[in-house]
C-alpha cells in the first residue's frame, strides 16, 4: 500500500513535470495541488507550485508554499531559496529575502547551485540600494552561469564584467539612435568631430568627421557595420569611394569581426584604418570607464 501510494505521488510529479516542460502551467497546476494535497513534504513539488503562483502574481500565496520547500530541500536545491526571496521581494520585504540567501548559498559548494542563490541574491541588493554588493554577485554568477535571466543586462553598465563576445553582442543590439550616439562617442575618442552621421540601415552607419592638425583640417570618413561575416576588400573599396567624393584624407572601417589578409593588405594601399573586433571591444571598455556605457552618453 505504501509502495503504491509513494509511485502514485511519484506519477503525480512526473505528469506536473512534463506539463510544466510543454509550457502548459494551467494544466500543471491542479495536479501539483493534488501531489502538494497528499504529500505535503515533497519539495520539488511545493517549489514548482509556489514558483507558478509567484509567476502569476499571487507571491502572497506562494510563500507558505516556499517556505515548506525550502525546508524540505535542506541543502539538496537552491531553486527553493531563489524562489522564497524573489517572493518577499515581490512582497516588498527584500531584506527578508536577502538574509534568507545570504544564509542559504553556504548550504551548497556546488556553483551551479551558489550561483542560482547569487543571481536572486544581486536582484536583492539591488532593491536595497546595495549596487557594489549586486554587481560583485552578478559578476560571480556570469562567471558560471550567464544564461540566467537578467545577468548580461544587469552588467552592462560594467563592461569590464563581460566576455568579448557579449560586448560586441550588447553593441550590435543597441537601437539605432543608441548605435549612432555609441559611434559618435568613438569616433570622438579617436580625435576627431563629428560633423554628420548618417545612417544608412539597422546594420550600417557612415560618419563624416574632422580634427585640426598644426597646418590644416583632416576629414576623415567612418563606416561603422554591424557585420558578423569576415569583411574583404569590396567594402574598402566602397570606403575609399566615399573619401574620394567627400575630399577626405582618410577612412575608418568599423566592424565587430575580422578582415580577409587580402583587406588587410588593401586599407594600406588606400589609407583606411581597419578597426577590428579587438579594437572596437578596447574602445567600447574605454567609453565605458570614462563614465557610461556605449550610447548611454
Amino acid at each position: 500500500m505504501v509502495r503504491e501510494r509513494a509511485n502514485f505521488d511519484e506519477g503525480l510529479w512526473r505528469q506536473a513535470e512534463a506539463l510544466l516542460a510543454l509550457q502548459r502551467p494551467a494544466e500543471a497546476k491542479p495536479v501539483l495541488r493534488r501531489l502538494v494535497e497528499l504529500r505535503r513534504n515533497h519539495a520539488q513539488g511545493l517549489s514548482a507550485l509556489g514558483g507558478l503562483l509567484l509567476a502569476e502574481g499571487d507571491a502572497k500565496g506562494a510563500v507558505e508554499l516556499l517556505q515548506a520547500a525550502v525546508k524540505e530541500a535542506g541543502d539538496r536545491a537552491a531553486e527553493p531559496y531563489a524562489l522564497l526571496a524573489r517572493a518577499w521581494r515581490q512582497l516588498n520585504e527584500p531584506l527578508r529575502g536577502v538574509r534568507l540567501l545570504e544564509e542559504a548559498v553556504l548550504k551548497f559548494s556546488d556553483r551551479q547551485e551558489q550561483a542560482a542563490i547569487k543571481h536572486e541574491l544581486a536582484f536583492g541588493y539591488d532593491r536595497m540600494g546595495e549596487r557594489a554588493k549586486a554587481r560583485t554577485c552578478m559578476r560571480e554568477v556570469y562567471a558560471v552561469r550567464p544564461d540566467l535571466p537578467g545577468v548580461r543586462e544587469f552588467l552592462v553598465d560594467d563592461l569590464s564584467a563581460l566576455n568579448d563576445d557579449d560586448v560586441l553582442a550588447y553593441f550590435n543590439t543597441l537601437h539605432l539612435g543608441e548605435y549612432a550616439q555609441a559611434a559618435t562617442e568613438i569616433v570622438e575618442m579617436l580625435g576627431f568631430r563629428v560633423v554628420r552621421a548618417q545612417p544608412h540601415s539597422f546594420e550600417a552607419l557612415d560618419v563624416s568627421a574632422e580634427r585640426v592638425r598644426d597646418t590644416y583640417t583632416e576629414k576623415a570618413v567612418f563606416n561603422f557595420r554591424r557585420w558578423t561575416h569576415t569583411i574583404a576588400e569590396l567594402p574598402l573599396r566602397e570606403l575609399h569611394r566615399q573619401v574620394l567624393e567627400e575630399r577626405a584624407h582618410r577612412g575608418f572601417f568599423v566592424a565587430p569581426t575580422q578582415y580577409t589578409s587580402g583587406a588587410i593588405r588593401e586599407s594600406l594601399a588606400l589609407r583606411v584604418e581597419l578597426i577590428d573586433r579587438v579594437r572596437l571591444v578596447r574602445l567600447l571598455r574605454e567609453q565605458h570607464m570614462r563614465g557610461t556605457p556605449p550610447g548611454q552618453g
